[in-house]
Order: structure tokens, then C-alpha cells, then sequence
């Protein structure tokens, strides 16, 4: 399958080969341990079925497409195993990126919700949460039309058909809201900075 790409892969096309997943991709059974030490670690936080089994689906589509996880930048020791860093959230979001799920704004909405109600669960700090929900309110329209581009040009980006993983998203955001109105402040600096950048 073609890679999508992430906030992380606009900037960087080979980020991925930091990542544990490619770093292990020779490793499944390292790479197996470290996915039960994390679920234990979220069932502990208190995360439900809805997320530990999204979060599963998410690590064995990674195990098997290790180029198309960019990572992110999370509260580091939260979801460090033996050295390797894994962010939780955005492994979660990146999977329903990378298997089409994302290809409206509603959807892309909803996957924004999962991955800031696990960095809530989690622990990650409102800094970071912040951040990345700017970083992603920012991005929606080009992520927007990233999906569509590829889920209607490219014969090798299947429709998202996975019932299950529809049904945990749903069970998982259903009720949770992100107020948008606490970044404004972190947007308008990011917009400068980005403008800034473009300019310069």
C-alpha cells in the first residue's frame, strides 16, 4: 500500500526509519512484548476495549507496514519500552489515516478526537495536546484532500471496511469533545511561525 503522509512525513519522508517498528522489523516477537507491556500500561490509565483493540489493530498494521508510521512527538517516558519511544495516540491516528478511514472531514474529526482523548487518558500534558491539535486543525484541509487524492487515484488505497475498528472509534468518542477555543492562542502563534517560514 502507498504511504500517506503525515504531519511527520511532510516535513521528513524518512522518518519512519527512526521509528520501533522499523528499527524492530526484523524483530516481531520484540515487537509483540513491547505491544503487551503498552496495553497493560493503557488498560492501567484506564482505556476500554474500544481503545486497547483500536490501539492493537493500529500496532499489527504497523508490525507489517513499518515505512508508513512517521511518529510523534508525545511526553517521551509515557510510552517508552526498554529504549524504544512508541506515542500511543499517534499510532492510533496514524492507522486510520493509513487505511482510509480518514477521507471526510467528519472522519478526520472523529480520528482527531481518538487520539486526543488517549494522550488525555494517557497522562500526555495539555502542552503537547495543545499542540498537536493545532498542529492537526492547521493541516485538516490538506490531510482532507491527501485521502481523497489517494482513495480515488490510486487503485492500491482500499476503502476502509473494517466494521470492528468503525464500531471501537464510535464507542470510544462517543460523548468526548475537544474544546478547540483553550489553542487559539497556540494557533495563532504556529500560523505566524509557518507564515514566517513560507516568507523567509
Amino acid at each position: 500500500m502507498t504511504k500517506k503522509i503525515s504531519i511527520g512525513g511532510f516535513t521528513n519522508r524518512e522518518a519512519y526509519k527512526k521509528q520501533p517498528f522499523w528499527l524492530l522489523r526484523n524483530e516481531p516477537e520484540t515487537l509483540r512484548k513491547h505491544e503487551q507491556i503498552l496495553l497493560n500500561g493503557m488498560r492501567h490509565t484506564g482505556c476500554d476495549i474500544a481503545a486497547l483493540g483500536t490501539f492493537s489493530t493500529a500496532f499489527s498494521y504497523f508490525v507489517e507496514n513499518p515505512t508508513q508510521y512517521d511518529g510523534a512527538s508525545g511526553d517521551v517516558e509515557l510510552h517508552k519500552v526498554h529504549g524504544y519511544t512508541y506515542d500511543i495516540g499517534a499510532i492510533m491516528h496514524d492507522y486510520l489515516d493509513a487505511v482510509n478511514y480518514t477521507t471526510s472531514i467528519e472522519k478526520i474529526k472523529t480520528a482527531d478526537k481518538v487520539l486526543f482523548k488517549v494522550m488525555e487518558q494517557l497522562g500526555d500534558s495539555t502542552y503537547h495536546i495543545d499542540k498537536r491539535a493545532a498542529l492537526l486543525y492547521i493541516a485538516a484541509p490538506f490531510r482532507y484532500l491527501n485521502s481523497k487524492y489517494i482513495s480515488k487515484r490510486l487503485s492500491t488505497a482500499a476503502p476502509f471496511n473494517d466494521a470492528k475498528i468503525a464500531q471501537y472509534i464510535e464507542e470510544y468518542t462517543n460523548g468526548y469533545s475537544f474544546n478547540y477555543g483553550r489553542i487559539r492562542k497556540v494557533l495563532a502563534i504556529l500560523t505566524f511561525t509557518i507564515l514566517i517560514y513560507i516568507i523567509f
